[in-house]
C-alpha cells in the first residue's frame, strides 16, 4: 500500500489528534493497574497512536 505525502501528513495528524483524545479520556478515568480498566485501555491506545506518529516521522522514503 502506498500513500502520497499529503496522505501521510493527514494520517500523522489524525493519529496525533487521536493520541491527545485518548490521553484526555485516560486522565478523566480513575488510575488503575488492572489491565482491562478504562485507564489502562486508553493509556495503551494513546501509546499505540504515539508510536505510529513516531514511526511516520522516522520513516525513510
Amino acid at each position: 500500500m502506498t500513500f502520497t505525502f499529503n496522505e501521510w501528513g493527514f494520517i500523522k495528524h489524525s493519529m496525533g489528534v487521536a493520541a491527545r483524545e485518548y490521553e484526555k479520556i485516560m486522565q478523566d478515568c480513575t488510575p488503575s493497574d488492572k489491565e482491562l480498566s478504562n485507564y489502562q485501555i486508553f493509556k495503551r491506545q494513546m501509546e499505540q497512536a504515539n508510536a505510529i506518529v513516531k514511526k511516520i516521522e522516522n520513516a525513510e522514503i
